[in-house]
């Protein structure tokens, strides 16, 4: 049964208490049967023996500590049009760091991108109008203060932007350096790479060392450099180069050229593989520091040529050359989950030749397991390293699959069309609903209502015992936090103006 929930309104400037609070609330109980015949060849499952399910509703007053913003713990990081705004993990503190006011008219996106172990972040700054061009800068945390910042487009390129004829034969350069950059910090947090194009004509390989101010150009050619992801020690990256974007065009995918290692100790660029598609070439995950584990998506077919390359020499071993609709990946056991949903395709060549189900391929050996789930359409799939497990979450059902192919199952809501969060701590989760109401789950099988309502964006606290929310509210979006082990919504603030495009809740530290 779903109640509205009745929520606590209150404003963190005027009260001060504390987050944990008692609350009281339905709860129903319900008796699932155990699957006890698992078939052969498939993993067996075991559900919870009884499932709750309740909705939260008040008893008394729940509230926000009243702290300052922390110096040392991660902040929450929101942004609006007016600027980023860090609170505390645990709702408290609530401050302004940065200060957009004066460039409002200026900027239609940004995007975040924090530094592992270090109180810095990066931000990407671009107009997708052209209206202004795209920046970088290094913000220190939690004060605000820029400590680099560089154009990304040279000034003839940002001149040939201005020129009402002649923008076009550049727009795949602003592309490639602003709505479609992704910065990366490596691994360690001491070094930036990103894709620009501040000394050549088309988008490029850069590195930044904010320890030693130096801005590095790691590679050059005619293509534009794309996705740099980097090796898990850090000494090299890899990542792709496209002919043609057609950001500013209908279709799916670049027209690729090829796919490049670049070292970081001696700046050497090796080619791995030649990719003449119209897609793109996925970069899943480094099984090691130096074999990287790719796919490949083409426009109006699904993934397909699943395959670890090394590094060093190029050599590929191809574990899944056929067509599947989704994938998750577990490093520690090197395993990934494929789901094949639909196989059925009006492209005949494009279509899935396994029979649709759920498919446990361990990379080491290729060798096969058929999970015992039957598939669905709309089911999604995604791995957390915390539990060590892969979720499938189906219809009103959410399955738990370990790397030997055992399996949990517990309730769900309907899926609806955002995806399903799983705390840090591996053993809560949350869904939007297809009617976007927030829901939260767990291991004992509780399933909780948490709001009634719109929710934009969500993000569990690092030590996974509580979640921030944005909610839309009579035109204003509002910040909650919804502490365990009730869920009761927490308002955090009044409201935020209009958030911008882009991450809007992000931990200052990955």
């Amino acid at each position: 049964m779903k109640t509205r929930l009745l929520m606590s309104s209150v404003f963190i400037a005027a009260i001060a208490i504390q987050t944990a609070c008692s609350t009281s609330g339905t709860t129903e109980t319900i008796e699932v049967e155990l699957d006890s015949s698992p078939t052969v060849q498939a993993s067996p499952t075991s559900n919870p023996s009884t499932i709750s399910t309740s909705t939260p509703t008040s008893t008394e007053e729940c509230s926000i500590p009243e702290r300052t913003l922390s110096e040392e713990e991660p902040w929450l990081l929101v942004q609006d049009v007016t600027g980023v705004w860090a609170l505390n993990s645990d709702g408290s503190g609530l401050a302004k760091i940065i200060d957009w006011t004066e460039t409002l008219d200026r900027i239609d996106s940004i995007r975040f991108i924090p530094a592992a172990g270090n109180a810095v972040m990066a931000v990407l700054e671009f107009d997708s109008s052209l209206f202004s061009f795209p920046t970088l800068s290094l913000i220190s945390l939690p004060n605000g203060g820029v400590q680099f910042s560089t154009h990304l487009l040279s000034d003839s390129i940002e001149q040939t932007l201005q020129d009402s004829e002649r923008y076009v034969d550049v727009l795949d350069v602003f592309a490639a350096v602003g709505p479609l950059n992704q910065p990366a910090w490596s691994p360690d947090g001491r070094l930036l790479a990103f894709n620009a194009a501040i000394d050549g004509d088309s988008a490029d390989l850069y590195i930044y060392d904010p320890a030693n101010k130096v801005l590095t150009r790691l590679t050059s050619g005619s293509t534009q450099s794309l996705t740099p992801h980097w090796s898990p020690q850090g000494t090299s990256i890899v990542q792709g180069g496209a002919e043609v974007i057609g950001w500013d065009r209908s279709g799916m995918g670049y027209q690729m050229d090829a796919m490049w290692a670049i070292s970081i100790v001696d700046a050497g660029v090796k080619l791995l593989f030649v990719s003449e598609i119209s897609g793109y070439e996925n970069i899943l995950a480094w099984p090691s520091n130096t074999s990287v584990l790719i796919d490949t998506l083409e426009a109006n077919c699904p993934f397909h040529d699943l395959r670890t390359i090394n590094t060093k020499s190029g050599e590929a071993q191809l574990h899944w050359t056929k067509g599947y609709d989704a994938r998750a990946y577990d490093a520690s056991s090197n395993t990934m989950l494929l789901a094949i949903l639909d196989v059925s395709h009006p492209i005949p060549e494009c279509a899935p030749t396994d029979p649709a189900g759920f498919y446990l391929l361990d990379l080491t050996t290729d060798s096969i397991q058929i999970l015992d789930i039957d598939p669905a359409a709309d089911a999604e799939v995604l791995f957390d390293a915390a539990s060590g497990r892969f979720f499938i979450h189906i219809g009103d059902q959410l399955h738990a699959v370990d790397a030997s192919g055992e399996s949990m199952q517990f309730p769900a809501p309907d899926r609806g069309y955002k995806p399903l969060l799983i705390s840090s701590s591996g053993d809560r989760w949350t869904f939007v609903d297809k009617d976007s109401n927030l829901w939260v789950g767990d291991e004992t099988g509780d399933l909780i209502q948490v709001y009634d309502g719109e929710t934009e964006v969500r993000t569990w606290n690092p030590q996974g015992d509580a979640l921030f929310f944005l909610a839309e509210e009579e035109g204003a979006f509002v910040l909650y936090i919804a502490p365990s082990p009730n869920f009761m919504p927490i308002k955090v603030n009044a409201n935020f103006d209009f958030p911008r495009l882009g991450d809007n809740l992000i931990w200052s530290s990955q």
